[in-house]
């Protein structure tokens, strides 16, 4: 009987890390796919540039934020949360891909992208 109360702290104790842990990975998998939304899009974009030291420091930029930051963000995203949470958070992408181009790259909003992207974050959801 005198160990029931103090089990009961340790799990209240368990759980409100666990959640937090979670938190943690599903925040760091959501910025994941910004930073890497990002890259691309400064790769993008720097295809477009004339000058050529411009375009390249941009390219090299780009490259970082989506081919090393991103990744390691996923992978510290996964110290702290099951595949199961953060998996569909995956679907981001699109998501922010939708929202930032026309502002990042001038690329005009579609009935049909809009459509398309809520399909896509749907179904990897």
């Amino acid at each position: 009987q005198p160990l029931a109360p103090a089990m009961a702290t340790l799990d209240l104790a368990h759980d409100w890390r666990a959640r937090f842990a979670a938190g943690t990975g599903a925040g760091l998998m959501l910025g994941k796919t910004l930073v890497i939304v990002i890259g691309l899009q400064l790769i993008s974009y720097s295809s477009r540039l004339e000058d050529a030291r411009r375009r390249c420091q941009l390219k090299v930029l780009g490259m970082s934020l989506a081919m090393l930051i991103g990744p390691i963000g996923e992978v510290t995203a996964y110290a702290f949360a099951p595949q199961a949470l953060l998996a569909p958070i995956n679907g981001f992408d699109v998501v922010w891909n939708i929202l930032l181009a026309p502002y990042t790259l001038g690329e005009k909003q579609t009935r049909e992208k809009i459509m398309g992207t809520m399909i896509v974050f749907i179904g990897s959801s």
